[in-house]
């Protein structure tokens, strides 16, 4: 009978060991990981822009922009009142930038707290509505939460890459009357 010697089973002893102590770190890993995860903030916005319909002989048309800021993270985040959206157009370096605040009855925003789940929205004016609707436009909405990071989000119109087909929209686009564009979530960037 062949018997395994003291040191055969300390050989498999620490084989077993060190197997179990490689997967006790990766199990660990991984739950740091998903509780990292489980607290890192989701937020969505949508952006809605809409003006009346076309008369014509209007000189202008104002335009209403609508930004929906919806919390999907489990953890509550406080925003700044100030919402931002950049409407630019990357062909003709045309930018502009329009501000609003989060939906409040008081003349000056107070932080605004999103609980999970939650969403709240900001609606402001541009006067004249032609130089924010049109195609190759791009509209970034941009937050800033109170402990300092801000969350951007970027909406593009187009882009029209045909000659004929941008001479078509921008003949037409005069009779626009409504630009929605779906939920996006956003990018945290970290300011100093």
């Amino acid at each position: 009978m062949n018997r395994w010697s003291t040191e055969a089973w300390q050989k498999i002893g620490i084989i077993f060991a060190v197997i179990f102590g490689v997967w006790g770190a990766g199990l660990s890993t991984y739950q740091e990981y998903r509780s990292y995860m489980k607290g890192a903030p989701m937020i969505y916005t949508q952006l809605s822009l809409t003006r009346p319909n076309f008369k014509e002989g209007d000189k202008h048309r104002a335009a209403t922009f609508v930004v929906t800021i919806q919390n999907s993270g489990q953890t509550s985040l406080t925003f700044l009142p100030a919402v931002s959206v950049v409407v630019f157009n990357p062909e003709s370096s045309f930018s502009q930038t329009l501000s609003g605040q989060l939906a409040t009855t008081e003349a000056y925003g107070l932080p605004k707290t999103l609980k999970p789940g939650e969403q709240t929205a900001a609606t402001f004016a541009a006067e004249d509505s032609d130089s924010v609707f049109g195609p190759n436009l791009r509209y970034s909405i941009i937050l800033q939460s109170v402990e300092g990071p801000l969350y951007f989000a970027e909406n593009m119109a187009g882009p029209i890459k045909d000659s004929e087909t941008y001479k078509a929209l921008m003949e037409n686009v005069k009779y626009q009357s409504k630009a929605e564009f779906q939920s996006r979530p956003t990018v945290m960037v970290q300011s100093r």
